[in-house]
């Protein structure tokens, strides 16, 4: 296995379990089987560019994060994975406390 399929497969495991997809889940997302998905991730398959490209739009990332060294920071977009955290943190506080934050960031 190469470097390049050895990242990929460590950064698809990464980002689904950071989605809270199992293999089951990512395969509905992407219109797959979980056979096809657990083939890939024990490196015996490599997706097509379609399927490729069906993975980063289930996972929210960009193609290549999916293929550098998750150690690489210059390759990763810190901005646009910032920006997805608050997204998944936000959809998570309760309302309530939405509003304290906001009056916060508002100095009432």
């Amino acid at each position: 296995m190469d470097r390049v399929q050895t990242n990929f497969i460590a950064n698809l495991k990464r980002f689904r379990r950071r989605e809270g997809l199992s293999q089951e889940g990512l395969a509905e997302l992407c219109n797959l089987t979980p056979a096809y998905i657990g083939e890939i991730e024990i490196g015996r398959k490599f997706p097509s560019h379609s399927v490729f490209d069906k993975f980063s739009k289930a996972l929210r990332v960009k193609p290549y994060q999916l293929l550098v060294d998750e150690n690489d920071f210059e390759a990763f977009d810190k901005n646009e994975l910032l920006s997805q955290i608050c997204e998944r943190l936000e959809e998570r506080i309760p309302a309530k406390i939405k509003e304290e934050v906001m009056a916060l960031k508002n100095g009432e």
